[in-house]
């Protein structure tokens, strides 16, 4: 992030020409769009670290019907159903192997 542009001891009590003020104008302007561009940036961010939460507190979610469907498999739903959402629960509940390749990097 750019300097913060301040004005010289000797040139506060001087009134600035215009073409000094014009530069003091434009380093402000320039430090401005600086901040704006920062502030945007981790807003983003701040978007992406919530859309993530969500993504997890869902499957959260989802891995506790997909419980519940397995605990009353017996009374309110079938074999096959019951057996292909204990087959999510296991692939949620995998870590995922890494490959080789990315082990030796």
């Amino acid at each position: 992030m750019a300097k913060v542009v301040e004005m010289s001891n000797d040139k506060k009590n001087e009134k600035l020409s215009y073409e000094e003020l014009e530069k003091f104008a434009y380093q402000l302007s320039e430090q401005a769009r600086q901040m704006k561009d920062v502030i945007s940036n981790k807003d983003n961010e701040i978007k992406s670290l919530r859309n993530n939460i969500n993504d997890i507190a869902n499957t959260f979610t989802r891995m506790n019907f997909l419980i519940e469907i397995i605990k009353h498999s017996d009374v309110k739903f079938d074999t096959e159903f019951a057996l292909s959402c204990a087959d999510e629960i296991k692939s949620l509940m995998t870590i995922p192997e890494q490959n080789e390749e990315t082990k030796e990097e």
